[in-house]
């Protein structure tokens, strides 16, 4: 399940968008699914995203849109342990 950048972007700041993020989480989980969170632009919320559960991030703060075969290179080039999986 893909939770829509208009709820992450701000989701650490403002507690409405907070709670649509957090039980989307619950619940997909709840539901067997896991689910990428998209929009993510910084450190911050990669961490409160982890924290709460968040199987997966996408968003420019990891790397802006790639082609596939820049993408195989960016994957080697970068530790992509310290995202959660």
């Amino acid at each position: 399940l893909k939770i829509d950048r208009s709820f992450v972007v701000n989701a650490v700041t403002e507690p409405e968008d907070a709670a649509i993020v957090t039980s989307t989480i619950d619940l997909a989980h709840r539901l067997g699914l896991r689910v990428v969170a998209e929009g993510v632009e910084n450190a911050d919320t990669v961490a409160w995203l982890a924290s709460i559960g968040c199987d997966a991030f996408q968003g420019y703060f990891l790397t802006r849109p790639l082609p596939a075969d820049a993408f195989g290179r960016w994957l080697t080039d970068h530790d992509t342990a310290r995202f959660p999986a």
